[in-house]
């Protein structure tokens, strides 16, 4: 363990759970960021890749890597940002790729 992970470790010893989720509330790591965001994953359905499974990542003018997606139930696409794991709303799809 180095020193900044032995300072966090200390840090989250000493801080309760109650309080780390009041400071951090959308943490990806908070027990609450990780059940918003699997939440939000389920609710999604299943995205598979375009182009018959051809397309292939980029990064975006942003710098998130992101994946243009189809979902088969829907028909509709989207893009799939790497980073968070999560289809991006056409909103924070243009934002990413900065069109607006």
């Amino acid at each position: 363990m180095n020193t900044a992970e032995m300072f966090r470790h200390q840090r989250n010893e000493a801080m309760g759970d109650a309080v780390r989720e009041q400071l951090y509330p959308n943490n990806q790591f908070s027990v609450q960021g990780r059940l918003l965001a699997a939440a939000k994953r389920a609710e999604q359905g299943n995205w598979f890749p375009a182009c018959d499974g051809t397309e292939t990542p980029f990064v975006s003018r942003s710098g998130k890597r992101l994946l243009y997606c189809f979902q088969p139930s829907s028909g509709k696409h989207g893009y799939l940002d790497l980073g968070t794991d999560i289809i991006l709303s056409d909103e924070e799809a243009a934002a990413a790729l900065q069109l607006l």
